[in-house]
């Protein structure tokens, strides 16, 4: 399974899609990014993925469908502060987010991918922006795509964050157009509906070990007084560009960066490059990858299906011990 990734109009920055997606299975075969910032991060983690270092409107006007072989998934998440609940004022960006929401159709129709997934702020089903959600909808059914939306708690796959997203998913002509995937976690403790409760910040947080990377106690902010004591084992709020104002639970100091990465959904082995400031903002802008697994995950189960292959099963191998 290929995947194609471009953050339309903003950067890669540490490949939060690619890495929930390579997770899942799926091969990361491009990726689209105008930020020299992010690069370096991104060719660390994806070595293998050709990285287009181009703005979003370049990269459409060289590809077309006779460019690749035929791509299994497009994803695009374009920039979300116009059509954020948070966005109360103007601002310069504006009309530079709407254009890129626009690329985003563009695209879609050049490459022709068998499916399409796009991530956004749930704000874009708002009454004052639903135009613009309606307008990317019909475009991708003038292309001949079958197109579902939802607006999901990321909590119910995994993320430890309350964080809301609207998450669209499109079929090509032809493709069999998939649900969205089933919860995985539940607010409910009882284990008996088969769902593992919400994820909680000791969870999280638990396979951090003092000397990782990014996890330097010594240079992290302390508070005097230390802040009112929260639960390890509740969740956050959702973690922005900036990192919010959130804090080690036991009050005494803020989050380490490579604490910001888990809490993201982030695996310790993902490896970040940059200055603080933007390493935490390239965190506060991923789609959380653990919650990416589960949705491509879904998505190729449903690929593999359609196309009557079975789904790759280990074999299993016996074991004798003589003593």
């Amino acid at each position: 399974m290929e995947l194609i990734v471009g953050q339309v109009g903003r950067c890669l920055g540490t490949g939060g899609v690619s890495r929930g997606a390579q997770n899942a299975g799926f091969k990361v075969a491009r990726a689209v990014d105008k930020d020299p910032t992010a690069w370096e991060t991104y060719a660390a983690n994806f070595p293998k993925a050709k990285l287009h270092r181009m703005p979003i409107d370049e990269f459409i006007q060289r590809a077309d469908e006779s460019s690749y072989s035929r791509i299994d998934v497009l994803h695009l998440s374009p920039p979300c502060q116009y059509f954020s609940p948070a966005h109360t004022r103007p601002s310069q960006s504006d009309e530079q987010n709407i254009d890129a929401l626009t690329c985003c159709s563009a695209l879609i129709n050049n490459l022709r991918p068998r499916l399409v997934t796009v991530e956004q702020t749930f704000g874009l089903t708002f009454r004052r922006h639903r135009e613009y959600l309606n307008s990317l909808i019909g475009d991708l059914t003038s292309f001949g795509f079958s197109v579902r939306w939802k607006v999901v708690d990321l909590r119910l796959w995994g993320s430890v964050q309350s964080r809301k997203r609207l998450i669209i998913i499109a079929a090509g002509p032809g493709e069999r157009l998939p649900l969205f995937p089933s919860a995985t976690h539940s607010n409910n403790n009882n284990l008996h509906d088969g769902l593992i409760p919400y994820t909680t910040i000791r969870k999280a947080l638990e396979k951090i070990q003092h000397g990782d990377e990014l996890h330097d106690l010594s240079s992290t902010k302390r508070f005097h007084p230390r802040r009112t004591p929260l639960s390890f084992d509740a969740q956050v709020g959702t973690i922005c560009t900036g990192g919010n104002d959130f804090y080690y639970p036991d009050g005494s100091r803020e989050y380490t960066l490579r604490e910001y990465a888990c809490l993201q959904g982030f695996p310790i082995s993902h490896v970040f490059r940059g200055t603080k400031g933007t390493v935490k903002r390239h965190i506060g802008n991923a789609f959380p990858p653990n919650t990416v697994k589960i949705l491509y995950k879904h998505l190729e189960r449903c690929l593999l299906r359609q196309d009557r292959v079975a789904a790759y099963q280990p074999l299993r191998t016996e074991t004798m011990t003589i003593e």
